[in-house]
């Protein structure tokens, strides 16, 4: 269990509308992941209390399942996600946002939960809400739609994603669609989803641009949609895209080396992405890659002479990417060991000569490259390069 603490006024800070420059809403609610259009960014007026805690500004705090959805805010109500491992439950909750009671909360148990990782949980995705109702996302279960009263309007169910690590991308409301990236599986199945709000049923569903530079078979993207005037900009597995809110019709596209985990924003007409990969931060990237000749890796780690690199002749520690500050938290290393079996060996006779050990350097390599932020106009056509 985790618990919840709620202080009034710092509520008051996270339920302002942000304006963008094409992009201006009235509402005053904390609506979706990151407040209106995923920006962040409160109300001028917004006046969030500089101490809070236990014994400082503390109005109520309640007990809650584990669970990684941000709160959302609309009115007098706070909505959140929860998920009790031992039954396999997946729970939608509202919360009184003055009383700290829970006024209502729906339960389902699927028969597949998706996969998650060690230190999350099987309900990471934030609601979105508006006046009509509340649409959540459970990637072990699908979309459904509440009214504020907890009615189910409906449902859309999804397959499972069949991934380590799930997929906690956020659906949001844009007219009367609600949008939710699937950026995961083959480049035949990424796509990007539209339904009414009202129905569920489906409006239209793009396919995401294939040209990419990074292999995104294996790679999962995390980012929520943002709106620009009438278009959707998605930081997507391998590049940053645009695509038409009235039909889903690609508008542009950039390939780029990103895992697309983080979610845009827009401000002055510019949109800006944090791009980043394992090996696109410096200080991220293993020692595997200072072997670039086979030579040096023949000379450190070839014991019995043969020239050639066996599975036990690699050392555990000869890292391909290792995040230094948390070793022990699984998916934050990976050793050259690891790879061996099923890509460098590429001949599986468990040598690795000259030929396989320079492809897997190459492989490896062409995603180190510092990205950063990218920033880009909104009034682009077509494919573009980066």
């Amino acid at each position: 269990m985790k618990k919840l603490f709620v202080i009034p006024i710092l509520f008051l800070f996270v339920t302002s509308v942000a304006a963008q420059d094409s992009f201006t809403s009235e509402v005053s609610e904390w609506n979706q992941f990151r407040g209106p259009n995923a920006s962040g960014i409160a109300a001028r007026d917004a006046k969030p209390p500089l101490e809070f805690g236990e014994d400082k500004n503390l109005l109520w705090k309640i007990d809650l399942p584990v669970g990684s959805s941000s709160p959302v805010i609309w009115e007098n109500r706070i909505y959140l996600t929860g998920f009790i491992e031992e039954k396999g439950e997946l729970q939608t909750i509202c919360i009184d946002r003055n009383k700290g009671e829970i006024i209502w909360c729906d339960s389902i148990f699927p028969k597949e939960l998706e996969k998650y990782h060690s230190i999350s949980n099987a309900a990471p995705a934030t609601i979105a809400a508006d006046a009509d109702g509340i649409y959540v996302y459970f990637a072990s279960h699908g979309l459904r739609c509440f009214d504020h009263e907890g009615n189910l309007k409906w449902e859309y169910p999804l397959p499972v994603p069949q991934f380590n690590y799930g997929h906690p991308s956020s659906p949001v409301i844009m007219d009367e669609k609600v949008i939710l990236s699937l950026d995961y599986g083959g480049d035949k199945k990424r796509c990007l989803l539209a339904l009414n709000k009202n129905t569920g049923e489906i409006i239209w569903k793009s396919l995401m641009q294939e040209n990419t530079p990074i292999d995104t078979y294996g790679g999962r993207g995390y980012c929520t949609p943002v709106r620009f005037n009438n278009q959707i900009i998605l930081h997507r597995c391998g590049g940053v895209a645009s695509y038409s809110l009235a039909d889903g019709s690609p508008i542009w596209w950039i390939p780029l080396l990103t895992g697309g985990t983080s979610t845009p924003i827009v401000k002055n007409n510019i949109i800006y992405a944090g791009a980043w990969l394992q090996l696109s931060a410096e200080e991220l990237r293993g020692n595997f890659l200072n072997y670039s000749k086979f030579d040096d890796a023949i000379k450190d780690f070839d014991k019995n002479g043969d020239s050639l690199i066996s599975k036990n002749e690699i050392p555990e520690d000869l890292f391909v990417f290792i995040r230094p500050e948390i070793p022990d938290i699984e998916g934050t290393q990976a050793s050259a060991k690891y790879y061996f079996d099923n890509f460098i060996d590429k001949d599986k006779n468990g040598l690795a000569d000259e030929f396989e050990w320079g492809e897997t350097f190459k492989y490896f390599n062409k995603y180190v490259k510092d990205i950063g932020i990218i920033a880009l106009p909104a009034d682009l056509k077509g494919e573009l390069s980066s």
